[in-house]
C-alpha cells in the first residue's frame, strides 16, 4: 500500500483485498478476547512477515526489516 502511495499509482482492487484481510484479523481478534471471558484482552495479532510498525514514523516494517524504509530508523532485534 505505500508504494502503490508513493508511486501515486491506484489499485481499488488490492486496497480493498487488504482492507478485508484487516477486518478479518478484528473480527479474529475480537472473537478470541471474548473467548477469554475476563482474562487480559489480547493487543496485538501479527500475520507472517509483517513486523510492526516503527515507533518513529508509524510505517508498518517487514519482519526481518532491520531498518524502517520510510524514515530510516534501525529496529531493535528484540522489537523485530
Amino acid at each position: 500500500m505505500l508504494e502503490l502511495h508513493r508511486f501515486a499509482r491506484e489499485r481499488p482492487d488490492l486496497v480493498g483485498a487488504k482492507l478485508a484481510e484487516v477486518a478479518q484479523t478484528d473480527r479474529e481478534l475480537r472473537a478470541l478476547e471474548g473467548g477469554l471471558e475476563g482474562r487480559e484482552p489480547i493487543g496485538e495479532l501479527r500475520v507472517a512477515g509483517i513486523g510492526g510498525c516503527c515507533e518513529r514514523c508509524g510505517a508498518l516494517h517487514g519482519s526481518s526489516d532491520r531498518y524502517c524504509a520510510a524514515c530510516g530508523q534501525p529496529f531493535e532485534e528484540s522489537a523485530r
